[in-house]
This record gives C-alpha cells, structure tokens and sequence, in this order.
C-alpha cells in the first residue's frame, strides 16, 4: 500500500498548473472585462457629444 500512495505525489505539481491555469485564465477574463469597459467608456464618451448635435437637429 505505501508503495501505491508514493506514486500519488506527482499529481500535486500538476493540479498547482491547473490553479495556474486558473488565476490566467481569470487574468485575462479581467482584462477582456477591462477592455469592455474602456471600450464603452469610448462610446458613452462618443454619444455624450454627439447627442447634443443630433439632438438639437431633431429638435428642430
């Protein structure tokens, strides 16, 4: 049986590239979502100022 539970050790480095794996994946999910928002950051910025113009056109 101990010679059985030795050959269960190397697992360990690999399920600690797994939460590698894991903290990346969420690093990039982080920046995809930062990049959302900077990109809508872009378009409410761009619609802010357009809006008056086209609003003040439709007003009239």
């Amino acid at each position: 049986m101990p010679t059985e539970m030795v050959p269960s050790l190397p697992p360990i480095p690999q399920a600690v590239m797994v939460d590698v794996g894991v903290v990346v994946t969420l690093v990039a999910d982080v920046g995809v979502v930062v990049t959302l928002v900077a990109d809508v950051g872009v378009v409410v910025i761009d619609a802010v100022r357009r809006r008056p113009l086209v609003g003040s056109y439709r007003h009239w």
